[in-house]
């Protein structure tokens, strides 16, 4: 299970890393031959917003893996850590059912955009392949929190990155 874990950690840091070197190279490309016309990319705009758009949701998968997502730390200074530690727990659910609430709506959503057969304007690819990324990276973020949660209640040690 550790080496699945670690296996899907460079997975989506890979996926992260690819995407925004696809984006900020089409980018200066579609911006230096604007300037210099020597080549004119039409669909520079539209791949660099679904490029942002797979960004953001793969980031949020590891933000919550890494445990990074913003929170509110001023009841830290107020309650015990035990107190803390259960509010963390209690907190970490509720996004954890709003994400699996989110992720299963997301495929609802999904499901109609296949039917609809919607394409880019641009790219002419399928609409269903640039928003498949919004219930996948709600159903991952869900599932990184249920583990987080899991070794939250266990006490085990979250801030190893082992998935």
């Amino acid at each position: 299970m550790k080496k699945l874990g670690q296996i899907l950690n460079r997975l989506e840091e890979s996926i992260l890393v690819i995407l925004l070197v696809v984006m900020l190279g089409v980018i200066f490309t579609a911006t230096v031959g604007r300037f210099t016309k020597i080549i004119t990319i039409k669909w520079a705009e539209e791949l660099a917003r679904y490029c942002m758009i797979w960004i953001v949701f793969i980031g949020i998968i590891i933000g919550a893996r890494k445990g990074e997502h913003f929170a509110v730390t001023a009841l830290d200074m107020f309650l015990p850590k035990k107190a803390m530690n259960v509010i963390k727990i209690i907190a970490t659910i509720f996004v954890d059912g709003f994400c699996f609430f989110a992720a299963y709506y997301g495929v609802k959503i999904l499901n109609s955009q296949i039917k609809g057969g919607q394409v880019t304007p641009s790219l002419q690819i399928p609409m269903w392949i640039v928003y498949s990324i919004i219930p996948f990276g709600l159903a991952m973020m869900a599932i990184r929190y249920t583990i987080r949660t899991y070794k939250d209640i266990a006490g085990k040690d979250i801030d190893r990155e082992d998935g």
